[in-house]
Order: structure tokens, then C-alpha cells, then sequence
């Protein structure tokens, strides 16, 4: 019994031989699969060198790539070329420069057409060039600016530049486009082709030398300027080059017109009557006239009264019309201003206005016994002739003429005044005095009739407004 456990148990010769055998084989077998030509080892060390192979083909695509990239990059900000090492070769020249609307342009030119032809402006930083193909221009660009060009294929040719200049000063013109007694208003006409004229203070204006002001406006009046007086007037202008170009002109002002020099028969002026009523007159008689300027009222002033129911106060009136006519006219001249030397009644001779006619003289002795009357007379063709060739007789409200007229049919006899009555026309409707040839006498008198004062103006004048016009007559003064 207890031999038997002990066989059980135990490990035989045998058994362990046989296990020592199998341990040999099968470490003979790792070692083979480990050491030999296609074991583990070798093939752990073919894997790290594929491994090392791999990783060099993926770092020498990387690299390709990274130089490719490189590549594009400096192409697209004007780096790229070809044949590094070398520099380029070849002639660089600018056109014209031409301007417009103030700003320039100018082209670049180059016999090189290998490598690129690069420009900048104001400046040669890296990644600032810009490609263009020669004769190309450069725009936009504006005085002072700097154009600078080069020939590129990775190095760079020697640079060239163009400066933009404007050397050319603005065209200007000045002219007077208005004077008076005591200014003289300017225009001016000013351009420059290439910058273009200053944005501020682009026009100064000078005074016989003397700086006056200066704004962006093209027109200047100077003001507070002596009456009849020269001046050099002078305006300079600037363009955004500072390039100045002037240009002056010599005026004098006027002097106060007067009316010597400047109304003309037709031509209204104002009239400050005795009354201190402002009469609106007519130019009657010109500066050129033999009868010095003579002006009557527009309209008929007043009421004057000539005869009578009493035949011997009619009589006398008859005589003394025109004395009283030109008397009455008088009355309306205003003696302190010293504007008028006199007054006379329209219708009387204009250079004499008392002029008279002599005594009726008849030869029937129709009309002896009577009394003595004065002749007819034509005195009033002068001026009524005048007043219709002016269109100014307007007969409404009558007026007397200064001018007596006589009517005979056989022994009759009427001695009247003239009148323009309602239609305009010369009239012989006011009779003072009747004698019939049976001895009949009649007298009458005219109440409601007007009279129109003519006044001789003084010379030297002087027209302070007004334009002579019916809206805008002449203001006088001395």
C-alpha cells in the first residue's frame, strides 16, 4: 500500500528525459524563429529600417510640398522667378506723365520680357510690389508721389523712380463786370490741368498791391474804393501744387454821374416842388439842346383861372396871359434846393418865355375903341411839337399853352389862350374877348383849366439813383 503511492508521486528517468528532450526541441525552435534569417529579430530590424525608409520618403514629399507652397506664396506677393542667383537684366523707362481731373498716370516700359516688371508707390517693401505688363500705366497717382519699378525672378534688378510733379502754374484770367463811384466788382476765370487748383483760399485778392482777402469764391467786389479814381486790382491763384498764377487789370471808378452826361430827352426824373411835393417829370429839352435841360411835370398841376364876365378884366388878361402863365408856373419852383433856375409855363418860347408878340394892328377899325390887344403867336409849336414827338401831351385834365390865338370872320373878331384839351390836341376853345362887327362886345372867363410848369434844370447835377425809367426816375442833387 504504501509502495504504491510512492510510484504515483514521483517523477520517473524516463519521464524527465523525455520532457528534457521536448524542452530542447522546442528552444531550438524559438531560436530559430527568433535568430534566424527570417526571424524575429531579422525581421524586427528589416521593419525599423522600412520604418527609417518611410519616414525619410514622407519628410522629402513634406519638404516638396513645403517649397511648392513657398513657391506660390512669394509668387502671388510678386517674389517668384525663375533662375535664382541671377540678376535680371534689361532697360526700365516711364512714359509721359499725363494728367486729369487732377490726378496722374504714367506708363512703364521695359525690354525685358523674361522676368516680371513689379512696381510700387511711395515705398519698396517686401510684399508691397505689384506686377504689370510693360507699357502698362500706373493710375491715381497725384503730385509728389513717387513711382518706383523693378525686374524680378527672385532678385531684383536695380530700382527705378519717377517723381510726379506739377510744375505748370494755374491760367488765369480777371475782368470788371460791374464799376461804380465807389467800387469795382471782378470775375474770375481760373484752371490747371494737372493737380488742379487749391481747395482752400484758392483765390487772393490784391489792391494796387496790397493784400485784400482771399476765399474759394471766383468773384470779389471791392468796396469803400474814392470816387474817379485808377486801381490796379490783381488776384492770384493757387493750385495743390502751390504753383501760382496771377493776373491783374486797371479800372477806375466812376464818378457820380450827373445829369450833363447822362439823361436824354424822354428820360424821367424826380422834382421836389415848392410844396414839397416829389412831381414826377419828363426830360422835355437835353443836355444837347440849345435850351439847356428842361423837364415838365408828367401831369397837369393845379387850377388857374384866365378871364372874366368883365370885359376890361378880360381884356387885360388877355394881354397878360403869358406873363401870368409863366408867374403861376413859377410858383411851383422850389428855390432852395437849387435844383431849377426857373420856371415857365409849357406852350411859351423855351429860351425866352416872356417872348411877346406885338399890338394887333386892324385894318377895318373893327375892334378901335375897344382897347389894344396883343397879337397871335405860334410860340407853343416848340414845345407842344416836342411833347408829341415824345408821346407826353396827355390832355387830361386840361392845360393852358402860353400862346394866345385870334379868330376873325369879316368884322368879327375872338382873342383866346390855347389849350390841350381832352384829346391831346392844340385847341383854340377858351375865347376871353368877343367883338362883333354890329359892335357887340362878350367876355367870359375859364376857371377849371390846368397848367404844366416846364423847369430849366442847373448844370452839374449830380443823379444819386434812379435809373430814369417811368419805375425809377432820376434822383437829383447838387
Amino acid at each position: 500500500m504504501k509502495g504504491t503511492k510512492r510510484n504515483n508521486n514521483g517523477i520517473t528517468l524516463i519521464a524527465l528525459v523525455i520532457t528534457i528532450i521536448v524542452l530542447i526541441i522546442l528552444a531550438g525552435v524559438t531560436i530559430g524563429a527568433v535568430m534566424g534569417e527570417n526571424g524575429i529579430i531579422e525581421n524586427a530590424k528589416k521593419a525599423k529600417q522600412n520604418m527609417i525608409n518611410a519616414s525619410g520618403e514622407e519628410n522629402k514629399q513634406l519638404q516638396n510640398l513645403t517649397n511648392e507652397m513657398n513657391e506660390l506664396l512669394e509668387g502671388e506677393n510678386g517674389e517668384n522667378g525663375g533662375n535664382e542667383g541671377e540678376t535680371p537684366e534689361g532697360t526700365i523707362d516711364f512714359g509721359d506723365v499725363t494728367w486729369n481731373n487732377g490726378q496722374a498716370e504714367v506708363s512703364i516700359i521695359t525690354d525685358n520680357t523674361k522676368d516680371l516688371l513689379q512696381y510700387q508707390v511711395n515705398g519698396t517693401e517686401d510684399g508691397s510690389w505689384k506686377e504689370l505688363k510693360s507699357g502698362d500705366k500706373v493710375t491715381n497717382l497725384y503730385h509728389n508721389d513717387e513711382v518706383n519699378a523693378r525686374l524680378w525672378n527672385g532678385n531684383s534688378s536695380e530700382i527705378k523712380k519717377k517723381k510726379i510733379e506739377d510744375t505748370n502754374v494755374p491760367e488765369v484770367q480777371i475782368s470788371v463786370t460791374n464799376v461804380t463811384t465807389n467800387s469795382i466788382s471782378v470775375s474770375v476765370v481760373a484752371s490747371d490741368k494737372e493737380s488742379g487748383l487749391s481747395d482752400t483760399d484758392t483765390y487772393a485778392y490784391y489792391k494796387n498791391g496790397a493784400f485784400v482777402t482771399a476765399s474759394t469764391n471766383n468773384s470779389y467786389v471791392y468796396n469803400n474804393l474814392s470816387e474817379s479814381t485808377p486801381y490796379t486790382l490783381e488776384v492770384k491763384v493757387q493750385d495743390k501744387a502751390g504753383n501760382e498764377g496771377k493776373a491783374d487789370i486797371s479800372q477806375r471808378t466812376n464818378s457820380t454821374p450827373t445829369i450833363d452826361n447822362t439823361v436824354k430827352e424822354g428820360d424821367y426824373v424826380y422834382y421836389t416842388d415848392s410844396t414839397g411835393t416829389e412831381q414826377k417829370c419828363i426830360v422835355l429839352y437835353g443836355p444837347s439842346s440849345q435850351y439847356g435841360i428842361q423837364i415838365i411835370t408828367e401831369t397837369a398841376l393845379g387850377r388857374f383861372a384866365l378871364g372874366s364876365n368883365d370885359f376890361n378884366v378880360s381884356i387885360n388878361e388877355y394881354n397878360d396871359a403869358i406873363m401870368m402863365l409863366n408867374n403861376e408856373a413859377e410858383t411851383y419852383r422850389n428855390k432852395s434846393n437849387g435844383i431849377a433856375s426857373k420856371a415857365r409855363c409849357v406852350g411859351s418860347v423855351p429860351n425866352n418865355p416872356n417872348s411877346e408878340s406885338g399890338y394887333y394892328s386892324d385894318p377895318g377899325n373893327w375892334v378901335s375903341g375897344r382897347g389894344k390887344f396883343k397879337d397871335i403867336d405860334y410860340n407853343y409849336n416848340t414845345d407842344y411839337n416836342q411833347m408829341q414827338r415824345l408821346g407826353i401831351v396827355d390832355g387830361v385834365p386840361k392845360y393852358w399853352l402860353a400862346s394866345r390865338y385870334l379868330y376873325k370872320n369879316g368884322g368879327d373878331h375872338t382873342f383866346g389862350i390855347r389849350v390841350v384839351n381832352f384829346s391831346g390836341s392844340a385847341s383854340e376853345e377858351c375865347e376871353l374877348v368877343q367883338i362883333n362887327s354890329n359892335g357887340g362886345i362878350k367876355s367870359q372867363g375859364y376857371l377849371n383849366n390846368c397848367i404844366r410848369p416846364v423847369f430849366t434844370l442847373n448844370r452839374g447835377l449830380k443823379i444819386v439813383g434812379g435809373n430814369g425809367s417811368s419805375s425809377s426816375p432820376y434822383k437829383l442833387s447838387r
